[in-house]
């Protein structure tokens, strides 16, 4: 290893010692500044898209990450969250705090063979309990409804996870209240649920990219 290293090194010296010698023998007029037509056209390319489809024939369903780079999206659905691992998990976005923006999300899309399921409604209560939620603090549905999104029914539920004045809250600084909103269907022997997850404070901001994930979801 140290010798690939002085090798590289060598190699670096070499040619900073030629550049030098070339440079005292015929000294280099400096690069030209780009031209206002030259920048215009720059400016004009286009930008490539940051939106990316997921899709799993298997499972008859396509869906889309938020259109912005503060958001990733796993081919390995367990690869974010992994102390939480679900054998139903199919995929996971996550939006991580960057720069002076430190709002931070996470959705997640499950799959359950019906035949495991004895209702939809449990499955999503134990989705929104899931890791050290389900310890300690209250929870209050404040919303469960049917929804029509692209022509497919759906139900939606907003939940508000409180964790306020609890002791474990202050002793690991964990987020006081989180909202927790899913979307859930059943199609073809198959409960899906979708589900994503933000402190309270950022909710109402983070809200239309949770929106556009759901728009995009399509099943069958």
């Amino acid at each position: 290893m140290n010798t690939r290293i002085a090798a590289i090194g060598a190699g670096f010296t070499a040619i900073a010692v030629a550049s030098l010698i070339a440079g005292w023998r015929q000294p280099t007029a400096p690069p030209k500044r780009p031209s206002a037509v030259q920048m215009r056209k720059k400016a004009r390319r286009p930008v490539p898209p940051v939106c990316q489809t997921f899709k799993a024939p298997q499972y008859r369903l396509t869906v889309e990450k938020p259109a912005t780079r503060d958001w990733a999206m796993a081919d390995n659905p367990n690869a974010f969250h992994a102390p939480f691992r679900h054998p139903a998990k199919v995929l996971e976005m996550r939006r991580e705090p960057r720069g002076g923006d430190d709002r931070f999300a996470i959705l997640e899309l499950f799959v359950f063979d019906m035949d495991a399921v004895t209702d939809p409604v449990k499955e999503v209560e134990k989705l929104e309990r899931a890791g050290p939620r389900g310890r300690f603090g209250r929870y209050q549905v404040i919303e469960e409804s049917p929804v029509t999104i692209g022509g497919q029914t759906f139900t939606r539920r907003l939940t508000l996870w409180d964790a306020s004045g609890t002791k474990l809250a202050r002793q690991h600084r964990l987020v006081r209240q989180t909202k927790l909103i899913s979307l859930r269907a059943v199609r073809d022997g198959k409960l899906y649920v979708v589900i994503g997850g933000a402190p309270a404070e950022h909710y109402g901001a983070l809200l239309p990219e949770f929106e556009q994930v759901f728009k995009s979801l399509k099943i069958g």
